[in-house]
Formats: structure tokens, sequence, C-alpha cells
């Protein structure tokens, strides 16, 4: 209900990797599953059963990844967020992330960019395929926010976020030996949330927390 907030939100499928919003430093990117969906069935997986049985009776058959399931189910009964500019989908990690989003893209009706990522990433023709998905992907934000991409901030953030990733090898290496100090979920959740979420931008995304409450009043 923030007019002046919605116009600096870009929502993000929950896969897409979040570090081109560093190149945007005056606009937030909101990974809008994660939340209500990706993370709490971390701690309780049964706290997606409402979300799949109200798919699957729309005909969604029962044999599909239980993850886009509910994020399907958590737009159909309105249990996502209905707010920012456009919506930025992702093919990561398997089909099933693109079938859902084909659901959400009905329900929010929002201008939406499927970003296409390569799954062969070593492969020098797909990573050039992605690149240049990626460029268009810039300016499809560039002419939907008004915003003009910042490449300074932008290699700020991978610095951050090449740091970060030495760190996280540390520990794995810390992890190979007699007396491991990071063990068990907490490897799992600091990937998946600093690929989707963070990735080199604390600053920015503690900074996004005052923007958004300055902005929400």
């Amino acid at each position: 209900n923030s007019p002046k907030l919605r116009k600096k939100l870009l929502m993000f499928d929950e896969m897409t990797m979040s570090q081109m919003m560093a190149g945007f430093p005056n606009l937030i990117g909101l990974p809008y599953q994660l939340m209500p969906v990706f993370m709490v069935s971390e701690i309780d997986q049964l706290i997606s059963i409402p979300y799949i049985d109200a798919v699957e009776s729309y005909g969604l058959p029962a044999d599909t990844c239980p993850v886009p399931t509910s994020e399907c189910g958590a737009a159909i009964i309105d249990a996502l967020p209905h707010c920012g500019l456009g919506f930025i989908s992702t093919s990561t990690p398997c089909d099933g992330s693109t079938m859902a989003t084909s659901y959400q893209d009905r329900r929010f009706k929002l201008p939406t960019y499927p970003l296409t990522l390569p799954v062969r990433y070593d492969d020098e023709d797909t990573v050039a395929c992605g690149a240049e998905d990626m460029k268009r992907c810039i300016k499809w934000v560039e002419d939907l926010t008004g915003e003009k991409w910042d490449w300074d901030a932008y290699f700020e953030c991978a610095k951050r976020f090449n740091a970060e990733t030495r760190e996280r090898l540390e520990w794995l290496d810390m992890s190979t030996t007699e007396y491991p100090q990071v063990i068990g979920a907490n490897l799992a959740l600091y990937t998946e949330t600093v690929y989707m979420a963070i990735g080199g931008k604390v600053p920015a995304f503690l900074d996004a927390d005052k923007k958004i409450t300055k902005l929400a009043m």
C-alpha cells in the first residue's frame, strides 16, 4: 500500500541470483518466495501442505517438485505479496521452476522478464548466451524503472562476494578435519541465503531495510 516503496521494488524468482541488483543501488530486489515458502519449509516441512493442496485442486499433477508446487499454491491463495514494478523469473534449477513462473505470472499480472540462465555454465557458447540475456534483462530493468546500471556499484558487490566465497572455502577446509566447526544444515542454509538474497550486498542489503522503512512511512 506504499506507492513510493512500490516504485523501488523488483520481485525475483527465488532461484534468481540477486547480485545483479547491486548494479541498481537505488532499487530493492526482493526474492519474494523465499520467506513465505522456502525458508519456513526448512523449519517445518508440513507448513507447505495447504499450498500444495491449493494448486493440486487446480489440476497440477501430484508428482511435481514440492518447492515450485508450494510457490504456485501460495500465489493462488494470495500468501505471496502483490507488490513491485516487475518480476524477474528464472529457468533454474529445474523445469518445475519454469512451470511455477507461468502460474505466478498469470496471478500477479506484473511485467515479467524470463531470465534464462545457462545450466551448462562451463560451456563457452552457453555462457555467451547467458551474458547476452543478462544484458537484455538489465536493459529491461532500466526501461521499466528509469534507473541506470552502475558498473562501479556492481563490482564493489563482486569484490565482497569473492571475499565471502573465499571464507566459505575455508569453512569447507575446516570441515574436512577431525574438528569441523561448521556442519550440518548450517552449510546448506548459508549457501541458499547467500546465493538468493545477499551475495556480496550486505551493506546495501542492510541499507535496503532502512529504505523500506522510510519509503513505507
